[in-house]
């Protein structure tokens, strides 16, 4: 399992700055991160795509990768056990979902409806799978109108899901956190838990997820639960 990060700026040392939390679990918990897109010249998020792209023609495709965002996540346990956790997925692709319908579009929602889990909408900061899979999902993407309609990945990667999400060996959401629990509408619950627990353990199914994605972690109150959790796994290794 390859472990990569969208590097979002063009300067090595200014991404890794703006990253310094995620490089620091990442540390503490020995995990390789592979940062993607240094030297590329960001305008829009939806250039995480393009970067993705380009940076995984070098990997085999047999190569089993997990992308996460570099700003507003951590490494929350040791990822020995990722690409087992992936496999109990039975697809070919996994992507983190949250609470909200954040940056889609609204004529790509109802399938999402029935899922019978809160985290029921895309959130396309954890991409796991194969690398000839990714490849499959990136070439399916370009051909959407949609992509000249945004600046914005998730999107993007919300209508690829709503296409092929009735056929579950293509695409499944991580609707429990087996991968990432991303905490939109949960910052405060990060904060109790990171200043409580001695580890973080999913609010509703009681695991440790492997990955935090803290969203909006621009927002002062937001970056604040952010460090929080990083903290407490900073904590355990005193």
């Amino acid at each position: 399992m390859k472990i990569l990060s969208w590097a979002s700026t063009p300067n090595l040392e200014t991404s890794l700055e703006k990253c310094k939390l995620l490089v620091e679990s990442a540390k503490l918990y020995n995990v390789d991160l592979d940062m993607m897109g240094v030297g590329y010249n960001y305008r829009y998020l939806k250039d995480k795509l393009f970067i993705l792209e380009q940076h995984i023609q070098e990997l085999d495709d047999e190569t089993l990768i997990t992308c996460i965002d570099g700003f507003d996540t951590l490494i929350n346990s040791k990822l020995e056990n990722l690409d087992s956790i992936f496999y109990e997925f039975n697809t070919k692709v996994v992507i983190s979902s949250e609470k909200f319908f954040s940056y889609q579009w609204h004529n790509y929602q109802d399938k999402f409806e029935k899922i019978e889990s809160p985290y029921r909408y895309v959130n396309s900061g954890t991409i796991t799978g194969r690398v000839k899979d990714i490849k499959s999902m990136l070439k399916e993407i370009h051909t959407y109108k949609e992509m000249e309609m945004t600046e914005i990945d998730q999107g993007l990667v919300g209508i690829w899901v709503y296409k092929n999400m009735n056929n579950p060996s293509v695409v499944k959401l991580d609707t429990e956190g087996k991968i990432t629990w991303v905490v939109c509408g949960e910052w405060n619950k990060l904060k109790e838990i990171s200043e409580k627990a001695d580890k973080i353990k999913h609010p509703i199914y009681h695991h440790i997820p492997p990955i935090i994605h803290v969203p909006g972690s621009q927002d002062e109150f937001h970056y604040t639960c952010y460090e929080e959790a990083f903290n407490n796994i900073k904590k355990r290794f005193k």
